[in-house]
C-alpha cells in the first residue's frame, strides 16, 4: 500500500494517470485495488488494470465473439438475475428461446444482447 501505479486500461477514467495504493483486497474472489488520485475520489479497480498488457484492449470494427461464448455469457447474466431474484433455473440450466432474447435490468445496468444471423 502507499505504492504509485498507474492504469493501463485504457478506458478507465485514471487512465495513463499515476494512483496510490490505497488498498489491496479480494473483491468477488479476485484481486482488486483502491486506488486514489489526487484530491478526486477513489477508485475500486481489479488488480489487471494496472498491468502494461491491459492496454492492449483494442475497440475493433467486427466483433469477434462466438455465437457459442454470447450463450454462454447469457446463461452466466441469467444465472446471476435469478440468484439476485432468489430464484432458480431450470434443471439443465439456460435454455435459449427466441423470446428470452430481450433486455432485462442487473443491477443498476440494463443489459441487452441481441444478433442477427443471415
Amino acid at each position: 500500500m502507499g505504492q504509485e501505479v498507474e492504469v493501463a486500461y485504457p478506458f478507465h477514467p485514471l487512465f495513463q494517470r499515476p494512483a496510490i495504493v490505497v488498498a489491496d483486497q479480494l473483491h468477488n474472489g479476485s484481486r482488486h485495488l483502491t486506488l486514489r488520485s489526487g484530491e478526486g475520489p477513489s477508485f475500486l479497480v481489479p488488480a489487471w488494470m494496472i498491468d502494461p498488457k491491459a492496454a492492449s484492449v483494442k475497440i475493433v470494427d467486427t466483433p469477434c465473439i462466438s455465437i457459442a461464448r454470447l450463450l454462454d455469457l447469457r446463461a452466466f447474466l441469467d444465472s446471476g438475475l435469478a440468484f439476485h431474484l432468489g430464484e432458480q433455473l431450470p434443471e439443465g440450466g439456460f435454455e435459449p428461446r427466441r423470446e428470452s432474447w430481450r433486455p432485462f435490468c442487473l443491477t443498476q445496468a440494463t443489459i441487452a444482447i441481441s444478433f442477427s444471423c443471415s
